[in-house]
Protein backbone atom coordinates (compact mmCIF):
# COMPACT_ATOMS: atom_id res chain seq x y z
CA UNK A 1 0.00 0.00 0.00
CA UNK A 2 1.22 3.42 -1.31
CA UNK A 3 1.94 5.91 1.76
CA UNK A 4 1.28 8.56 -0.31
CA UNK A 5 -1.61 10.72 1.05
CA UNK A 6 -4.12 13.42 -1.83
CA UNK A 7 -6.30 15.76 -0.40
CA UNK A 8 -8.87 16.98 -2.60
CA UNK A 9 -12.11 18.95 -2.75
CA UNK A 10 -14.52 19.03 -5.47
CA UNK A 11 -15.25 22.91 -7.05
CA UNK A 12 -19.15 24.08 -7.40
CA UNK A 13 -18.77 23.22 -10.95
CA UNK A 14 -17.52 19.60 -10.28
CA UNK A 15 -14.11 19.70 -11.24
CA UNK A 16 -12.37 17.50 -8.92
CA UNK A 17 -9.02 20.05 -7.30
CA UNK A 18 -5.95 18.60 -5.78
CA UNK A 19 -4.89 21.10 -2.39
CA UNK A 20 -1.33 21.16 -1.50
CA UNK A 21 0.23 20.74 1.84
CA UNK A 22 0.74 24.91 1.28
CA UNK A 23 -2.73 25.40 0.85
CA UNK A 24 -2.71 26.12 -2.73
CA UNK A 25 -4.80 24.12 -5.25
CA UNK A 26 -4.16 22.64 -8.55
CA UNK A 27 -6.82 20.64 -11.26
CA UNK A 28 -6.04 16.84 -11.18
CA UNK A 29 -4.01 15.09 -14.08
CA UNK A 30 -6.78 14.30 -16.65
CA UNK A 31 -5.25 11.44 -18.24
CA UNK A 32 -5.07 8.00 -16.02
CA UNK A 33 -2.16 7.47 -13.24
CA UNK A 34 -1.73 4.31 -15.35
CA UNK A 35 -3.34 2.64 -17.45
CA UNK A 36 -4.80 -0.92 -17.13
CA UNK A 37 -7.22 -3.53 -18.57
CA UNK A 38 -10.21 -3.96 -17.15
CA UNK A 39 -8.24 -7.83 -16.54
CA UNK A 40 -5.44 -5.69 -14.56
CA UNK A 41 -8.33 -3.92 -12.81
CA UNK A 42 -10.03 -6.81 -11.68
CA UNK A 43 -6.91 -8.98 -10.81
CA UNK A 44 -5.79 -6.41 -8.76
CA UNK A 45 -9.26 -5.69 -6.81
CA UNK A 46 -9.15 -9.37 -6.26
CA UNK A 47 -5.19 -9.26 -4.51
CA UNK A 48 -6.30 -6.38 -2.46
CA UNK A 49 -7.90 -7.60 0.99
CA UNK A 50 -9.24 -5.10 2.20
CA UNK A 51 -11.18 -4.55 -1.08
CA UNK A 52 -12.96 -7.92 -1.10
CA UNK A 53 -16.55 -7.83 -2.23
CA UNK A 54 -19.45 -8.28 0.73
CA UNK A 55 -21.54 -11.55 0.50
CA UNK A 56 -25.18 -11.02 -0.03
CA UNK A 57 -25.51 -11.40 3.78
CA UNK A 58 -23.08 -8.80 5.01
CA UNK A 59 -24.59 -6.35 2.36
CA UNK A 60 -27.83 -6.96 4.20
CA UNK A 61 -26.58 -7.17 7.66
CA UNK A 62 -24.67 -3.82 6.78
CA UNK A 63 -25.66 -0.79 8.92
CA UNK A 64 -26.54 2.40 6.70
CA UNK A 65 -24.54 5.26 7.95
CA UNK A 66 -25.79 8.66 6.54
CA UNK A 67 -23.86 11.47 5.14
CA UNK A 68 -23.46 14.60 7.55
CA UNK A 69 -21.68 17.87 7.60
CA UNK A 70 -20.36 19.64 10.70
CA UNK A 71 -22.46 22.47 9.32
CA UNK A 72 -25.87 20.84 9.19
CA UNK A 73 -24.97 18.90 12.75
CA UNK A 74 -23.88 22.93 13.85
CA UNK A 75 -27.47 23.61 12.43
CA UNK A 76 -29.95 20.99 13.83
CA UNK A 77 -27.93 22.11 17.34
CA UNK A 78 -29.14 25.27 16.72
CA UNK A 79 -32.47 24.45 16.53
CA UNK A 80 -32.75 21.67 18.87
CA UNK A 81 -33.57 18.82 16.76
CA UNK A 82 -30.08 17.39 18.04
CA UNK A 83 -28.13 16.91 20.85
CA UNK A 84 -24.34 16.79 21.21
CA UNK A 85 -22.84 13.29 22.27
CA UNK A 86 -19.77 13.83 23.49
CA UNK A 87 -18.53 16.82 26.35
CA UNK A 88 -16.31 18.45 23.72
CA UNK A 89 -19.25 18.89 21.91
CA UNK A 90 -21.86 20.21 24.43
CA UNK A 91 -18.84 22.73 24.50
CA UNK A 92 -19.54 23.69 20.48
CA UNK A 93 -23.24 23.76 21.21
CA UNK A 94 -22.81 26.23 24.28
CA UNK A 95 -21.04 28.87 22.21
CA UNK A 96 -23.79 28.71 19.40
CA UNK A 97 -25.92 29.08 22.51
CA UNK A 98 -24.53 32.51 22.92
CA UNK A 99 -24.89 33.70 19.88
Amino acid sequence: MSKTIATARMRRDGTPIEVLDDGTERPFATKSMRAMTEAEVEAAAAADPDARPMSAGEMKDARRVPRTSPLGTSHDWEQGRTQPISRSLRTIQKAFARR
